[in-house]
């Protein structure tokens, strides 16, 4: 599990910008050596501008491949994580809706 929470604080013409709170959780769990399902929820709280006293948010269900290997000697770390998910809006107020996500990652 991991949590976040921001806010953005323009430091000028609030009125048009906003002050957005926003606050993400997820969670993951391994299963086998390199699948990762997991499931997310995104809110976002404006105060003040356009959109203020409305609130957007998103579950999202993914799915994650990580930690493949690049290299065929072990002593050598590069690896892959590959993953995929789609953002599904259950606020009534959302600027889109079943945005797929795609990511990936290379570590050494």
């Amino acid at each position: 599990m991991q949590s976040n929470l921001s806010i953005t604080l323009p430091t000028g013409d609030t009125a048009k910008l906003g002050r957005p709170l926003a606050w993400n959780v997820v969670g993951q769990y391994r299963v086998g050596k390199i699948f990762w399902p997991e499931i997310e929820n995104n809110s976002t709280f404006f105060h003040g501008g356009p959109n203020d006293g409305k609130v957007q948010n998103y579950v999202t269900p993914g799915l994650r491949v990580s930690k493949v290997s690049l290299a065929h000697d072990s002593k050598n770390r590069p690896s892959l994580a590959l993953g995929v998910g789609v953002q599904v809006a259950t606020s009534e107020y959302h600027s889109y809706n079943h945005g797929l996500i795609l990511t990936n990652r290379i570590a050494f």
